[in-house]
This record gives structure tokens, sequence and C-alpha cells, in this order.
């Protein structure tokens, strides 16, 4: 069983608690239910109501949508401190899920900027991304695997990304800045 959340822990997630007082943060998590989670298990679904908020402590999760034509798109990675379903429950909504717009190498940029913040607990858009297969890198592109191979050598050749065993690494910043995807 993983570690039950602290108050203090709870504060320090994005946006949501940082103004609890102690007893607020511990009446939130009154109710907490630690989860370990086996490889490709699914947590939620796309357009189930929310119900609680997920927290990552370890690993990765993957957010995957359906597109119009029934494909499964990776619309997000998310890493250790990251949440899910945080708007579902705040407006009692369903989950809905978007894709991003632009051109082959601002999308598939987007999707390393995703990842790279997902790895480093949104810290640096320097971070090393593990390896992943292109196809699910296109589906959170909303690109081809051609297009990403592609555009991910053109990309590699222009010097903003580098590629190893050991995963790929965005390594200019300017090119994110010019395409409006990091201020």
């Amino acid at each position: 069983m993983p570690p039950q959340l602290t108050a203090a822990e709870l504060r320090g997630l994005p946006l949501l608690f940082a103004q609890l007082t102690d007893t607020q943060a511990d009446r939130q998590l009154a109710g907490q239910i630690g989860l370990d989670v086996v490889a490709e298990q699914v947590l939620l679904l796309q357009r189930d109501e929310g119900e609680g908020l997920l927290v990552i402590q370890t690993g990765l999760a993957k957010v995957r949508a359906y597109t119009a034509n029934g494909e499964e798109a990776v619309m997000a990675v998310l890493g250790p401190g990251d949440l899910m379903g945080e708007m579902a429950v705040l407006r009692a909504l369903s989950r809905r899920f978007l894709l991003r717009g632009g051109d082959a190498s601002t999308r598939l940029l987007a999707a390393l900027l995703d990842l790279a913040l997902s790895c480093s607990r949104g810290q640096d858009p320097l971070a090393l991304i593990p390896p992943l297969p292109q196809r699910e890198l296109a589906a959170m592109a909303g690109l081809s695997r051609q297009t990403i191979s592609r555009t991910f050598t053109q990309l590699r050749e222009r010097g903003m990304v580098i590629g190893d065993p050991q995963g790929m690494r965005i390594v200019d910043l300017q090119c994110l800045r010019k395409r409006g995807l990091l201020a």
C-alpha cells in the first residue's frame, strides 16, 4: 500500500490546496485511499463522473481519449505530484479532453514539453523524457507515427531535441518560446 499524503504534501500540490489550514487539509485527507496500480490498468474512463482526486506519487500515468474515428490518443503523461480528476470533482462535470492545433513540429514539441514537465514535477522543460514508442508520441501529438518519425528527425537535425537509448530531451528553449509553448 502506498504511503498516505500528509497535510503538508496536500498543500504543496498545484493550485488547489495551498491555502488550506491543517484542519481543512486533514478533513480533505480523511477519506483517502492508496492504490498500487499495475501497468496499463485503467483508473478513469472518459466521460466518467468525477468521484475523487487522484494524486500520482510514483511512476507515470497516461491520459487517453478516443478520437472521432475510434482511435485511442494519449493526451498527456502525468508524473509524481500531478493530479487527475480535479476539474471533474470541482465542477461536477464529466471528463473532457482537447487536442492541440499547430503544425507537426509544434505539436510534437508541445507533447515533449508536457512529458518533460510531467517527469520533473512541472519544474524542468529540459528534463529527460523516458523512451516512448513513436505510436504513443503520435497519439499524444495527434499525428501519424510516420509524421512523428520525420518530424523528430528534423527537430534533432536542427539541434532542438536529442535522443538516445535513455530517452529524449528538448535542448532548445528558444524553439518553445517562438511557438508560444513557453514564456
